[in-house]
């Protein structure tokens, strides 16, 4: 039989050592409210800790950096380097290659917030990522991220190149009326479900080579400044391109007996010297000139 005196004396410690985490969590966070920089690195880091030893506290952990990095900010004052050492705490935490630091079922809700040079390269988000009315300095990578739920991109800003290519978007991926400054790499995404890119303005090349889109895709008033590459892509939830502006060449390639793009009210010029590639136009219902696309005859 258990000892009475004993199992009170482990429900005390037990209940100490919380009391502990939570004070000393109530302390860090007090901490990134200080004016001094190393104080609010001080409190980030013991935050990162506190999530390291105490699993049961990374989702509040990652709460509170992520509502750090939701504060408003100027690019020249000195809460720069603070804002990247919180951005590469939840990424060095994000990597599922690295077993012993990695938190696995963390969601990140960073709507609104500006954040300089991201990188989620290999990076395992198994709750939604909520990066709506974001601003992107700097390139963005996120090169072979897995997204386990909904990935939230709608209305961001990219100030440089974003390197999406191999990423697995599990559930839908949402970028409409985001804004590309420089190139859009999507090149031999997986996405499971809807993705979205109504409204986008790829400034630079938009590069979707290889892509698997597997629930609907919508480009509808999408507008591509430059080139638009999908060869190779599968879009097996249908696409959508209604209102899309070509300003450069859109290239697409021979799926089976057809073209693996060309929704209706479209048409293909293929290459004289490759009959397996070409030119995505706007045809129109009635095959009318092309006022859309800057390549087709006026």
């Amino acid at each position: 039989m258990a000892n009475p005196l004993a199992l009170r004396h482990n429900s005390a410690m037990r209940w100490s050592a919380h009391q502990r985490v939570t004070d000393t969590f109530a302390t860090a966070v007090g901490q990134l409210q200080d004016a001094r920089p190393p104080v609010r690195l001080g409190g980030l880091y013991t935050l990162e800790l506190i999530g390291q030893h105490s699993p049961d506290q990374r989702a509040a952990v990652v709460d509170v950096v992520c509502a750090y990095l939701r504060m408003p900010w100027s690019a020249t004052n000195d809460d720069l380097p603070v804002r990247r050492a919180a951005q590469k705490i939840l990424t060095r935490h994000l990597r599922p290659a690295h077993p012993v630091t990695f938190w696995p079922g963390m969601s990140l809700d960073l709507t609104g917030a500006r954040l300089v040079g991201l990188d989620l390269s290999g990076c395992r988000v198994d709750g939604v990522a909520g990066f709506d009315r974001v601003v992107l300095h700097e390139p963005v990578l996120a090169r072979g991220a897995v997204f386990g739920a909904d990935a939230r991109f709608r209305g961001a800003v990219f100030t440089e190149h974003a390197w999406f290519d191999t990423a697995t978007f599990l559930a839908s991926a949402h970028f409409e009326t985001a804004t590309f400054h420089g190139d859009a790499w999507f090149g031999g995404v997986d996405v499971g479900g809807a993705a979205g890119f109504s409204g986008v303005v790829f400034n630079g090349h938009a590069w979707f080579a290889a892509a698997v889109l597997r629930g609907r895709a919508t480009f509808n008033d999408a507008i591509f400044q430059r080139s638009a590459g999908f060869r190779g892509a599968r879009c097996e939830g249908g696409v959508v391109l209604a209102g899309a502006t070509f300003r450069g060449p859109a290239r697409v390639s021979r799926r089976d007996a057809g073209w693996n793009i060309c929704p209706p009210g479209w048409r293909v010029a293929p290459d004289p010297d490759n009959k397996a590639v070409g030119h995505l136009h706007w045809a129109g219902a009635l095959d009318a000139p092309d006022t859309r696309n800057t390549l087709s005859p006026a």
